[in-house]
């Protein structure tokens, strides 16, 4: 079957379609904003879509089904939103920026840098493992108190590099944390 040989008639049947689009849309949701996104939304596809349109087949039919599988679509997307008038709910999923955790990287980087390599080993080990220092020095062939003064020294330039205090706690701060990434 031929498609309408242009879109001014067209067009026209549209326009004599749309009160029983607006009906079956009524029927469909009760939200005059839904119901005009419908109707707008199915008229617009079936604009796009003139050219699949076969003259003598029922175009109402064929408008109602493009509002119905949109409206479809519409609840389908639906239930993956979030009835969020006043944003408190998005301000709750806020995420904090990463500036402060890079720069606290790369001081990290940088301080770790600065160490002996010994002393940015052993302190490296320390960190990551977790595992106390007899028995890491065990792990290395080396005396404890060898392996310990590696540890103390390392805390030490890395305080100190990093510019922080002696009685400053720095085990679970954001400064700890990159060093752990720099380590892992």
């Amino acid at each position: 079957m031929p498609s309408y040989p242009n879109s001014r008639q067209f067009a026209e049947d549209l326009t004599r379609a749309m009160p029983n689009l607006c009906n079956y849309a009524k029927s469909l949701s009760s939200n005059s904003a839904d119901i005009d996104d419908l109707v707008q939304t199915a008229l617009t596809s079936a604009w796009a879509h003139q050219g699949r349109y076969r003259i003598g087949t029922n175009l109402e039919a064929w408008l109602a089904t493009i509002l119905r599988n949109t409206f479809y679509d519409m609840c389908r997307k639906r239930r993956w939103e979030i009835l969020d008038q006043d944003g408190r709910y998005a301000q709750r999923m806020a995420v904090p920026p990463e500036q402060q955790s890079r720069a606290d990287l790369e001081d990290v980087r940088r301080a770790f840098a600065c160490l002996l390599p010994q002393d940015s080993e052993a302190l490296g080990l320390v960190v990551s493992t977790r595992l106390s220092c007899d028995a890491l020095a065990r792990s290395r062939g080396i005396a404890g108190s060898t392996f310990r003064s590696r540890v103390q020294r390392g805390r030490a330039r890395l305080m100190d590099a990093l510019r922080l205090e002696p009685g400053e706690d720095y085990s679970g701060g954001e400064l700890m944390r990159a060093a752990l990434q720099v380590l892992g």
